[in-house]
């Protein structure tokens, strides 16, 4: 039905982690098992195909409603995921309130003699409001800006030349610095240093976001990801040509 043409045996599929990642989508991001089926599992909703401006050349898709994105993720992303399983589970024990991209689920799909890992991880922008803006923010301008001003996720000198600021409240600032610190320290303990985050802003105060502004004009939700690239040779020559 989904692979007409394909005979079955010639396609392998595995899941990774599974009751791990399933008590992490349970507990913190609070989409039940059933909700969960509904969102991917309905053939008559299928993924919707995302373009995006990464350069990654992964592929991204998005699920019914947009709570789930999908992406194909290299081979030391998912052994890095493998790694750090149990340690990123207990992470949101001791951080409930953590910012770091949720993943729900990591799966091993094996076509012939082609084998592809793909995750399914929590949308950020998954709240009860109208995103009216998106920016992947990396903390530095080089060489991140939009080329067309029609893509949907902004960048870093977007974000500056747009006159974007976070205009929470004094204790809310501390709050979200606290938990950026907490999450900044368990990548590193995981020699993980490259990671977006991504924020998105809708117009007046959304009850379930975390984030607002101090007017209530604005509600803002974001989330750390693409973090599971480790800090080897690769990365360490991109910081010194930089």
């Amino acid at each position: 039905r989904y692979a007409p043409g394909l005979p079955d045996a010639s396609v392998r599929f595995a899941c990774i982690g599974e009751h791990v990642l399933a008590s992490i989508r349970r507990d913190f991001a609070g989409i039940t098992d059933e909700e969960y089926l509904r969102e991917m599992g309905d053939p008559d909703n299928p993924l919707v195909l995302l373009e995006t401006n990464s350069r990654s050349g992964e592929t991204f898709m998005v699920s019914a409603s947009g709570r789930c994105i999908v992406k194909t993720v290299g081979d030391g992303e998912a052994v890095t995921l493998m790694d750090m399983l149990m340690r990123y589970r207990a992470h949101f024990d001791h951080c409930p309130d953590s910012i770091l991209g949720k993943y729900f689920g990591l799966f091993r799909v094996k076509f012939a003699e082609t084998k592809r890992y793909v995750t399914v991880m929590h949308s950020v922008f998954d709240v009860p409001a109208q995103i009216v803006a998106m920016y992947d923010l990396k903390g530095s301008t080089h060489g991140r800006k939009v080329r067309n001003a029609s893509e949907a996720v902004r960048k870093d000198t977007d974000w500056i030349e747009d006159g974007r600021r976070l205009r929470v409240r004094k204790v809310d600032a501390e709050a979200l610095a606290g938990i950026h610190q907490e999450c900044c320290r368990f990548l590193g303990s995981e020699s993980v240093m490259d990671y977006s985050v991504l924020v998105g802003v809708a117009r007046g105060r959304c009850s379930k976001a975390r984030w607002c502004s101090e007017d209530s004009s604005e509600t803002y939700v974001l989330g750390m990801v693409d973090f599971l690239v480790q800090y080897g040779l690769g990365k360490k020559a991109e910081h010194f040509i930089h």
